[in-house]
């Protein structure tokens, strides 16, 4: 009988620790499997174009990608702005159905040669803390609808 009540006093004890750590050990589990998914999937359609817009941004050109706000992509082309802090882009301007995006990936993808998908990789490791961020919002969120609830669950 001892040994039973010794037992499920370990069990509660692991339990506690999981639900009061939870949090954590989601963030980890998350952190691997996006850091994993950053290795083995190629830059999107749109990602280069993205990370040389945001190094345009931080050199103060903003016509590039002007439809979505520039945060993002700018700390994602800090890696980039570090070690090539003098990229040379012919930039034109977004003018009805023409993007500049475009020309301005190809020149990025130019330039850098090999180290291209590299600074994908960077910028990508960049962006982690913002999934991090929203993730910790939704925790905190259900947190708080859990609290305040009058009925039990099953």
């Amino acid at each position: 009988m001892n040994l039973s009540r010794g037992y499920m006093k370990s069990i509660e004890a692991t339990l506690d620790f999981v639900l009061a750590n939870s949090f954590f050990i989601i963030s980890i589990c998350h952190t691997v499997l996006l850091s994993v998914m950053i290795v083995l999937h190629s830059p999107c359609i749109d990602e280069p174009a993205t990370l040389a817009s945001g190094y345009l941004n931080l050199n103060g050109w903003f016509d590039a990608y002007r439809v979505n706000p520039p945060m993002l992509r700018m700390i994602a082309a800090i890696p980039l702005m570090v070690v090539y802090p003098n990229l040379d882009f012919v930039a034109s301007e977004s003018e009805g159905f023409f993007r500049s995006e475009i020309m301005l990936s190809q020149q990025l993808a130019q330039q850098l040669g090999n180290n291209y998908e590299l600074f994908i990789f960077l910028g990508r490791l960049c962006c982690i803390p913002f999934s991090l961020f929203g993730m910790y919002g939704l925790f905190k969120w259900v947190a708080e609808i859990g609290s305040h609830q009058q009925f039990p669950v099953s």
